[in-house]
């Protein structure tokens, strides 16, 4: 469980889109927090304001709260609308992809089978975001620690 959490203070509150407190619930988030406000490329911001629903493989239905919804202007002028995503890359499944595990025992293949559900249902919700985005003219991107650090 994941305990960095807590409520980020607004310092520019114009900028955000929403009437309560963005909540970030890791360092990466809050730090993408701070970029946020501080760019001023950045017109309007959002945290977990886009709701999308999605579909597994076994035919139930979720709901994919974004992390962030953003509005920027690129080098142009151009204004930009993105949903960003903010999860390390153990669980992307581009880098670290869980291996079989070395031992044999219950513990290891419950957090084996864990890491991999997990990527499983990430891509599955990255899956509906794009199709979400380009029925909306926005760009869905993923950021990581190496971007993020």
């Amino acid at each position: 469980m994941n305990t960095y959490t807590g409520k980020y203070e607004l310092k520019r509150p114009k900028k955000y889109i929403g009437s309560k407190l963005p909540t970030y619930r890791s360092s990466w988030e809050a730090t993408f927090m701070a970029f946020l406000e501080e760019n001023k490329m950045v017109k309007r911001w959002s945290s977990e304001f886009i709701k999308i629903p999605y579909q597994l493989p076994d035919a139930t239905s979720h709901t994919y709260i974004t992390d962030f919804y953003v509005e920027i202007y690129d080098n142009v002028g151009n204004l930009q609308k993105f949903i960003v995503e903010v999860k390390p890359n153990a669980q992307t499944g581009h880098k670290n992809i869980p291996s079989k595990p070395k031992n044999n025992n219950k513990k290891a293949w419950d957090r084996y089978n864990s890491e991999r559900k997990v990527i499983l249902v990430n891509q599955f919700k990255w899956e509906a975001a794009q199709r979400f985005c380009k029925t909306h003219g926005f760009k869905f991107i993923v950021l990581t620690e190496d971007v993020l650090l």
